[in-house]
């Protein structure tokens, strides 16, 4: 599909939904000044917000670019199980060992 018809579409998806919010807040304060009490939203406003919200979407969705395969084999097979299995980030050096070392050298009081 075009990039430019598809942007012209993404951004109508996108002016739809930002009607649908404005015709929301306007049934509210309408409802302010009526003194009525808020139940639900009206069906045409949810039917827009919806329609809004697969329009915006499927315009992005033509509008990405096409996605390429991840192969991982070509990467994994000039590295070793140690340099993959290395994480660094989960190395942790404040620990519960000098407290426990403390203890542990300690003597045993009880055990006289």
């Amino acid at each position: 599909m075009n990039r430019s018809l598809s942007l012209i579409i993404c951004t109508i998806g996108i002016a739809l939904l930002a009607h649908s919010v404005l015709s929301a807040l306007q049934h509210r304060s309408y409802l302010r000044l009526t003194n009525k009490s808020f139940e639900h939203i009206p069906y045409d406003i949810a039917l827009e917000s919806i329609v809004a919200l697969l329009v915006s979407s499927w315009g992005i969705i033509n509008l990405a670019p096409k996605l390429i395969p991840i192969k991982a084999t070509h990467h994994l097979s000039k590295r070793s199980y140690e340099s993959i299995d290395y994480r660094p980030d989960f190395i942790q050096f404040n620990n519960r060992a000098r407290y426990l070392s403390d203890l542990l050298a300690e003597p045993c009081r009880t055990c006289r």
